[in-house]
Protein backbone atom coordinates (compact mmCIF):
# COMPACT_ATOMS: atom_id res chain seq x y z
CA UNK A 1 0.00 0.00 0.00
CA UNK A 2 1.45 3.52 -0.79
CA UNK A 3 1.78 5.92 1.44
CA UNK A 4 -0.33 8.95 1.28
CA UNK A 5 3.28 10.81 0.71
CA UNK A 6 4.39 9.10 -2.06
CA UNK A 7 0.76 9.80 -3.37
CA UNK A 8 1.05 13.61 -2.99
CA UNK A 9 4.16 13.44 -4.65
CA UNK A 10 3.41 11.44 -7.59
CA UNK A 11 0.87 13.58 -8.42
CA UNK A 12 2.26 17.10 -7.92
CA UNK A 13 6.17 16.94 -8.75
CA UNK A 14 6.26 14.14 -11.27
CA UNK A 15 6.67 16.94 -14.33
CA UNK A 16 9.14 18.68 -12.54
CA UNK A 17 11.30 15.73 -11.96
CA UNK A 18 14.52 16.13 -13.62
CA UNK A 19 15.20 19.02 -16.63
CA UNK A 20 14.18 17.11 -19.60
CA UNK A 21 11.07 18.89 -19.99
CA UNK A 22 9.13 15.30 -18.87
CA UNK A 23 10.96 13.32 -21.25
CA UNK A 24 11.76 10.82 -18.20
CA UNK A 25 8.05 10.88 -16.57
CA UNK A 26 7.52 7.22 -17.21
CA UNK A 27 11.18 5.97 -15.81
CA UNK A 28 10.18 8.30 -12.82
CA UNK A 29 6.16 6.80 -12.35
CA UNK A 30 7.84 3.38 -12.77
CA UNK A 31 10.19 3.63 -9.83
CA UNK A 32 7.66 5.80 -7.81
CA UNK A 33 5.16 3.05 -8.20
CA UNK A 34 7.73 0.45 -7.82
CA UNK A 35 7.64 -2.09 -4.72
CA UNK A 36 10.34 -4.15 -5.06
CA UNK A 37 13.65 -4.35 -6.45
CA UNK A 38 13.00 -6.09 -10.43
CA UNK A 39 15.44 -8.46 -11.79
CA UNK A 40 17.91 -7.05 -14.28
CA UNK A 41 16.60 -6.75 -17.82
CA UNK A 42 20.12 -6.02 -19.41
CA UNK A 43 23.52 -7.23 -18.41
CA UNK A 44 25.17 -4.65 -17.16
CA UNK A 45 29.19 -4.83 -19.49
CA UNK A 46 32.10 -5.11 -17.20
CA UNK A 47 33.88 -2.03 -15.66
CA UNK A 48 36.41 -1.93 -18.07
CA UNK A 49 33.76 -0.46 -20.17
CA UNK A 50 33.27 2.11 -18.34
CA UNK A 51 35.94 5.03 -19.02
CA UNK A 52 37.94 6.23 -15.89
CA UNK A 53 37.80 9.98 -17.24
CA UNK A 54 35.44 12.24 -14.92
CA UNK A 55 35.09 9.15 -12.35
CA UNK A 56 32.75 7.14 -14.43
CA UNK A 57 34.21 3.71 -13.56
CA UNK A 58 34.30 4.52 -9.69
CA UNK A 59 30.70 5.85 -9.70
CA UNK A 60 29.44 2.55 -11.51
CA UNK A 61 31.55 0.48 -8.67
CA UNK A 62 29.81 2.73 -5.92
CA UNK A 63 26.18 2.36 -7.65
CA UNK A 64 26.48 -2.01 -7.58
CA UNK A 65 27.47 -1.87 -4.08
CA UNK A 66 24.75 -0.03 -3.38
CA UNK A 67 22.62 -2.07 -5.37
CA UNK A 68 24.31 -5.41 -3.86
CA UNK A 69 23.65 -3.94 -0.52
CA UNK A 70 20.48 -3.48 -1.01
CA UNK A 71 19.63 -6.88 -2.26
CA UNK A 72 21.01 -8.77 0.50
CA UNK A 73 19.36 -6.38 3.05
CA UNK A 74 17.27 -9.40 5.18
CA UNK A 75 15.31 -6.06 5.93
CA UNK A 76 14.27 -5.33 2.74
CA UNK A 77 10.36 -5.76 1.27
CA UNK A 78 9.84 -8.35 -1.24
CA UNK A 79 7.10 -9.22 -3.33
Amino acid sequence: MRSSLTNRLTSLHLRKLGNLDGAHSHLYRHVLTSKTIYPEDESIPPLEWFPTEHGWRDYVMHCLEIYREIRNDTRRIVS
